[in-house]
């Protein structure tokens, strides 16, 4: 009796030791996708960035910018775009940090590691009945595709990260709502979408 409790004991401290490993996971998905752009922070801007932000006179104002970004159109050739909050975003880097290409680029490589983060978290919370690793396998071929450069690499494609940032976040908090109830959880889902 005392071996096949000592064994349980043993097989107990291997499966809190290998759970105790999966806590770190979200971790290493945001590290790996933040560290994948490193290489852009001494890069400078882009074509496209001279519309939102080099070129742009609401960004270049900076805070005081904020309202005629919040209540004007971007103006693109042949067409107006309303993107208020990822113009927000370069205005206060306009603001704060100056004209610095890198502050940007390691922005775009933040909120990508938070868009990697959320992913996981999304799909292990929508694949609760496999294994954490599917969900992990899938989060990471997402991390690595080569689509995302232009993504992360074009300072002004910042508005794509976060409209999946938001609707990633709306999708979890759906879901808490559907699995645990509360006005809370409903108000945040409607929120972010």
């Amino acid at each position: 009796m005392k071996k096949s409790a000592s064994k349980k004991k043993k097989k107990v401290a291997k499966v809190s030791k290998v759970s105790a490993y999966l806590n770190y996971l979200p971790l290493l998905v945001f590290a790996l996708a933040f560290l994948q752009y490193v290489n852009t922070f001494t890069h400078d801007y882009a074509w496209d960035d001279a519309i939102v932000i080099r070129d742009n006179v609401y960004t270049k104002k900076g805070f005081a910018g904020l309202k005629e970004i919040w209540t004007q159109p971007v103006y693109i050739p042949q067409r107006k775009l309303y993107r208020p909050i990822p113009q927000t975003t370069f205005a206060l880097e306009q603001a704060i940090f100056g004209d610095n290409p890198t502050v940007g680029h390691v922005f775009n490589a933040f909120l990508y590691g938070m868009c990697c983060l959320l992913l996981f978290l999304f799909l292990k919370s929508l694949l609760k009945r496999y294994h954490v690793g599917f969900a992990l396998l899938i989060t990471l071929l997402f991390l690595v595709h080569p689509v995302h450069v232009e993504a992360v690499a074009n300072i002004k494609s910042r508005d794509e990260i976060l409209a999946l940032i938001f609707s990633l976040s709306s999708l979890l908090y759906f879901i808490r709502y559907l699995r645990q109830g509360g006005s809370g959880k409903i108000a945040l889902t409607f929120g972010f979408f």
